[in-house]
């Protein structure tokens, strides 16, 4: 996915910041709305972080999302609802997914909690 494809990156209009975990974000948004895309990381050694963060609300349609099996992190603050089945966490995801501050399962929830 990185670098992005140049007609894609035309499109779109980035601002990147230094993340409390070292890393540095980069996020992606539309420059007529200022709606996010994306967020992507890049390590302090410089390489890209495994994972990105994709704003599943900009997706059109052709996606089946109870088939998948996406992870959602920040959902302290989620305004919509999360199936059941879906991995979600407080705040970040454990480290498996990337390093990132606030790792571990104690931040895992499920509904139900």
């Amino acid at each position: 996915m990185f670098p992005l494809p140049a007609d894609l990156k035309s499109k779109l209009s980035v601002f990147t910041y230094p993340a409390d975990s070292g890393n540095t974000k980069h996020c992606y948004f539309c420059p007529k709305c200022g709606v996010r895309i994306l967020h992507a990381a890049v390590l302090p050694d410089g390489s890209m972080r495994p994972t990105v963060s994709i704003k599943g609300g900009v997706i059109e349609s052709g996606l089946d999302w109870k088939e998948m099996k996406p992870r959602h992190i920040y959902t302290r603050s989620a305004v919509m609802e999360l199936p059941e089945q879906w991995e979600c966490y407080e705040t970040t995801a454990p480290a498996q997914y990337g390093p990132a501050p606030g790792d571990g399962a104690k931040d895992k929830k499920t509904k139900e909690e």
